[in-house]
């Protein structure tokens, strides 16, 4: 289970980019963030995935603190609105650095879902689309098998077929692992199809969540 309660996070500039946020996420469920650009999404991800640390607040996976919490983030697996592929890899050679880091990594998973996209793995990256990236960023993300997958704008920019193969292969994932989910997008629309629950953001301020 995600506890936040009463979550700030502040820049050296001064910007406020979480206001007080409290919010209970349930294991095995699937949560859409939705707000419009610099609403403080990205970096609520950031804060769960361990990257950056509150200023005050409390956030807690599974009863546990995050940062610096090596524990804790070997539950977590990551992308976020930068891709993070090398171009000059193939998806075979970052899988094999992905795996370097996960030790449960899953190669017959990582395989499995390569085929299931008609993803060639042997080939370049900097060859691929942005569509096949992003396919390519979900299929590493879910092959270690990992309780809690963070997703941050994932979907953003991608063409229909991109789109409904990364949000397949998110879906079946839950369904076959119970894993909890937290996808963040601008567009409701892009995301609430696989949500059972909805946290909007404003201005550093939680407004609501509500079931879909």
């Amino acid at each position: 289970m995600i506890s936040i309660k009463n979550l700030t996070k502040s820049y050296s500039n001064g910007v406020v980019s979480l206001d007080g946020v409290s919010l209970d996420i349930p294991k095995g469920s699937v949560t859409g963030l939705i707000g419009t650009n610099g609403a403080g999404k990205s970096t609520l991800l950031r804060i769960l995935s361990g990257i950056l640390r509150e200023d005050e607040g409390e956030i807690t996976i599974d009863g546990e603190q995050i940062f610096e919490n090596s524990h804790v983030k070997n539950k977590i697996s990551f992308i976020s609105d930068e891709g993070y592929l090398l171009n000059n890899f193939t998806l075979e050679t970052m899988a094999e650095l992905y795996a370097s880091m996960r030790p449960n990594f899953s190669y017959e998973t990582f395989n499995r879902l390569c085929e299931s996209m008609k993803l060639d793995p042997k080939r370049r990256i900097s060859t691929y689309s942005k569509g096949m990236k992003r396919q390519g960023e979900v299929i590493l993300a879910l092959s270690p098998g990992t309780e809690y997958l963070f997703f941050d704008e994932t979907f953003d920019g991608l063409d229909p077929i991109a789109r409904e193969n990364a949000r397949r292969m998110i879906a079946e994932t839950v369904s076959d692992n119970n894993t909890t989910v937290i996808l963040s997008s601008h567009n409701l629309s892009e995301i609430e199809s696989i949500c059972d629950s909805i946290a909007l953001i404003d201005r550093g301020h939680l407004i609501f969540k509500k079931s879909v």
